[in-house]
């Protein structure tokens, strides 16, 4: 006869007791999308493989219909670009169905005309056919906030374009108008409304390439494959990551790229990926809809690792000193690779003839700004004539983009790649942008400090800050829940059980 410790057995029942009170700590979560392309451009069906990378079961159902405004997908609602999985098109979906989070995109269309007020109707629309379904009465929908056409008109003057909050204001990619609608949603309706800053994130993605701090990448365009939609690789890989860190509130950072999704020649780098995912985190923990907050992330965390450690105190150890880094090929560092980008544009320069012709809008400086000029004159006259063989063409362009876009080997900003850039670099060997802790541009005593504060602590993943059921709710930020991982200590409650009993054996006290 086998006799059980005392111990074994209260522990085997707690367990047991919490598994039974927090079944709902294992369920699936869900979430439908509803939109056009643009919402494609997420690719939806990621949010299960990201979701699954991070130890969570989610489900996922969809109604896409390309070039569709919700108003068109409204009176159209079997009318699809993309065939529904088995959740089948939102008619049957919405009510039918038990969801913890809805995507609702919005779009311009011209029959009929997209409004402010036609917008605020179509979502309310949606949001009560969702809730007809008595389960639905928590449902947490998200408007999905789409992002500028490329036009001679940059991204940021774009996003930043006034959109008066009126009823009859013609629905634009800016964030005033997804602002002025998500105040006018929530003033009509008891359900919790957010949204999904995508806009927001490429607009504070162009101000950070711009400023040369994601490397290749010089300007959010680069992340388009046509005037609206997204690059397969990079573009898309934001707009899901963005989708998938709101509405399941997860910290991005560390976020891995699912296998099936965000491939091919345009796939981030991985210092791309970890800049976009930097810069996601960024934005969610400031925007004021997205009801997410992120937590500050640890600075001693050399290795991204998400645990400080003696690996970092190492990281840490070999840049001590080095200060003002020249890292010419934007990889964080500062090494032998940084010198050979200098040797290979050595005295290369700009005489100050060439900047000066270069400067067609006469403003002193040379930059984006210049470029309309030659768009106009290409072809037609010698307005945009940098080469001086009397028209405007190619050669013109090659000559301004010189001038204009910076050498990244031009340490000191003369245009000219010298032996002053090569002592730059000859003072900053070995620096690694990650160790500086403090950003103050050397890695020293004060860097360490911080790695000795930090030491021993970590982020438990998934690090999930959600409103959706995913675990027992111990806490709420914005009046959203942060999900426990009960299923892990209720695992470590089980293990530590059974190797007492193994310990004692059958019949022992």
């Amino acid at each position: 006869m086998i006799t059980l410790s005392r111990k074994f057995v209260f522990l085997l029942a707690v367990a047991v007791c919490v598994l039974h009170s927090q079944g709902h700590a294992l369920a699936v979560t869900t979430s439908y999308h509803i939109g056009n392309s643009l919402t494609y451009d997420s690719q939806p069906e990621a949010m299960e493989a990201f979701a699954a990378s991070r130890g969570l079961d989610h489900q996922v159902g969809y109604h896409i219909r390309s070039g569709s405004s919700l108003r068109n997908i409204l009176d159209n609602p079997t009318d699809v670009s993309v065939e529904p999985n088995e959740f089948g098109t939102y008619t049957q979906a919405l009510p039918n169905n038990a969801w913890d989070i809805v995507t609702l995109q919005l779009h311009n269309s011209n029959s009929p005309l997209a409004t402010l007020g036609q917008d605020v109707e179509s979502i309310l629309s949606l949001i009560n056919l969702t809730q007809s379904n008595p389960a639905n009465a928590n449902t947490n929908f998200y408007i999905y906030q789409t992002w500028p056409q490329l036009s001679s008109t940059s991204y940021q003057d774009q996003w930043n374009g006034p959109s008066p909050d009126n009823v009859n204001t013609p629905m634009s990619r800016r964030r005033e108008y997804f602002n002025n609608l998500i105040e006018r949603v929530r003033a009509e309706t008891d359900a919790n409304v957010y949204m999904i800053p995508v806009g927001e994130v490429l607009y504070e993605l162009d101000v950070r390439m711009r400023a040369r701090e994601i490397p290749g990448l010089s300007s959010v365009n680069q992340l388009y494959r046509d005037g609206l939609h997204l690059t397969y690789g990079a573009g898309r890989f934001v707009a899901g990551a963005t989708t998938f860190a709101t509405i399941l509130g997860q910290y991005p950072t560390g976020l891995d790229i699912p296998a099936d999704f965000y491939g091919g020649p345009t796939a981030p780098s991985e210092a791309q990926k970890t800049a976009i995912l930097e810069t996601i985190r960024d934005v969610l923990d400031k925007h004021l809809y997205s009801g997410v907050e992120m937590p500050p992330p640890l600075r001693a965390d050399f290795d991204g690792n998400l645990v400080v450690d003696e690996a970092d105190f190492d990281r840490w150890h070999s840049s001590f000193g080095i200060t003002n880094p020249y890292d010419a090929d934007g990889d964080g560092d500062a090494d032998g690779r940084d010198f050979l980008y200098w040797q290979r544009n050595v005295y290369s320069q700009l005489t100050p003839e060439k900047l000066a012709i270069a400067d067609l809008n006469h403003d002193g400086v040379y930059n984006a700004q210049d470029l309309p000029v030659w768009q106009t004159s290409y072809g037609v006259d010698d307005g945009g004539d940098v080469d001086g063989d009397g028209d405007t063409d190619g050669r013109d362009f090659l000559l301004w983009q010189q001038a204009a876009m910076s050498n990244p080997a031009d340490l000191n900003g003369d245009y000219v790649v010298d032996s002053l850039d090569l002592e730059q670099w000859q003072q900053s060997y070995a620096f690694l942008e990650s160790t500086d802790a403090n950003h103050d541009g050397v890695v020293d005593q004060a860097d360490y400090l911080i790695w000795e504060a930090e030491n021993g602590l970590s982020w438990n993943f998934p690090y999930a800050m959600t409103a959706p059921p995913l675990a027992s709710q111990t806490a709420t930020l914005q009046g959203r829940t942060i999900p426990e991982p009960t299923s892990v200590v209720l695992v470590g409650f089980l293990v530590y059980a059974f190797s007492l009993y193994h310990e004692r054996g059958p019949g022992r006290k």
